[in-house]
């Protein structure tokens, strides 16, 4: 393996061995071979993805310290994932479009603040988390950039007409919204949408129970691209509304 390491062309390494190799062995790597730690760094930071819940937590700062391109960044699978660690990820990738945050309780919207840097997001989602709250939703709409983001998944959030008015108004390129269980929205939300989310082609509205027919209808007018629509568990949207549905749109 030693010689491995004197080969002239880096990317014959990258090419050849790294590419097959863990992050964590990669790792493994560095502490038997400390010749190797210049490519490896210089590796690290060229990934676009990592899969971090099979990295030892004691292991994620020192790797994500070195990570400078990640695009995909999908900590769902690692749910109890600290602030420290997310700040450190967000802060050292500025090139992230996909972000998931689905299901972390253990952060802190102090700990995501360096979402405002990411300027190329284009799809977040952060169900199920208590501290998505309107201060998140106004922290999103006052920095990210209205052309990149196409889809969010705020389900089950603590978020309310208020802030997804200003929200909704400034992204008005958004393809896909999910707002399931979001029961301190109203018809006022889905209003809105019709009126500024005219690219809209999945709204999942499913367990709000203040949503009824006429803002439904209103978004079936504004939103011509619409073929998903996630409405189950509403007790204001009636039978006769889904039968009048166009055949067009998938509904359940």
């Amino acid at each position: 393996m030693a010689g491995l390491m004197r080969l002239p062309a880096e990317d014959i390494l990258y090419a050849e061995i790294f590419t097959y190799l863990s992050v964590m062995d990669l790792q493994n790597m560095k502490l038997a071979m400390p010749e190797s730690d210049y490519l490896i760094n210089v590796y690290l930071g060229q990934l676009k993805d990592v899969e971090w819940e099979d990295v030892p937590e004691e292991q994620r700062m020192n790797i994500a310290y070195y990570t400078r391109s990640l695009k995909t960044v999908d900590l769902s699978r690692a749910p109890l994932v600290r602030g420290a660690f997310v700040t450190l990820v967000l802060q050292m990738n500025e090139t992230i479009t996909h972000l998931n945050l689905r299901e972390c309780p253990a952060l802190t919207i102090e700990a995501v603040k360096p979402i405002t840097q990411l300027k190329s997001l284009s799809a977040l989602s952060v169900r199920g988390n208590k501290w998505v709250t309107n201060r998140f939703i106004f922290l999103l709409t006052g920095s990210l950039d209205s052309k990149q983001l196409k889809k969010v998944d705020f389900s089950l959030c603590l978020v309310t007409d208020i802030a997804m008015e200003e929200f909704l108004l400034k992204f008005v390129g958004l393809e896909e919204i999910d707002l399931e269980s979001c029961t301190l929205i109203s018809d006022r939300t889905p209003n809105n949408i019709a009126v500024a989310c005219t690219e809209l082609v999945h709204l999942n509205v499913a367990w709000c129970p203040y949503i009824g027919d006429s803002s439904l209808r209103f978004v079936i007018r504004g939103c011509q691209k619409l073929k998903r629509l996630r409405i189950y568990g509403c007790p204001k949207v009636t039978k006769e509304f889904k039968d009048s549905l166009p055949k067009a749109i998938l509904y359940h």
